[in-house]
């Protein structure tokens, strides 16, 4: 536990002096935390304010339900590549010799195609 020095005038510690049956450090410690928890109480107070004066308002007509929609469904079209998504199952024969390891051969050499022609190469099988 740290220690704190506290300086009062000579009259005050004479009444202090009076009153000895006070936990004047337990006074004291008390007096700290409620003006702590005031203070942190009103920056998040303040944070709040100043959160709600800077964020922008929508305006009325605006639809952010379509805004996202089209956004997610446009986001792989700027750079010009295509999402490529494949299920583990076909993903695992590209490296394990497998019935239909020939037709996720087939996915992936098309789907590579299609985003860098010049990379493409069979994987070998294990």
């Amino acid at each position: 536990m740290a220690f704190i020095s506290v300086r009062v005038s000579n009259e005050i510690k004479e009444r202090i002096d009076r009153l000895k049956y006070i936990n004047w450090s337990e006074v004291i410690r008390r007096a700290i935390i409620k003006t702590l928890e005031e203070e942190e109480g009103r920056n998040l107070a303040k944070a709040v304010l100043l959160n709600e004066k800077i964020r922008k308002k929508a305006p009325e007509q605006c639809d952010s339900t379509g805004i996202i929609r089209y956004r997610r469904q446009h986001r792989y079209r700027a750079n010009s590549k295509e999402r490529i998504v494949s299920d583990a199952s076909v993903i695992v024969k590209w490296f394990i010799q497998e019935k239909h390891s020939d037709n996720a051969f087939k996915v992936k050499r098309n789907a590579c195609k299609r985003r860098n022609p010049h990379s493409c190469s069979r994987t070998t099988t294990v």
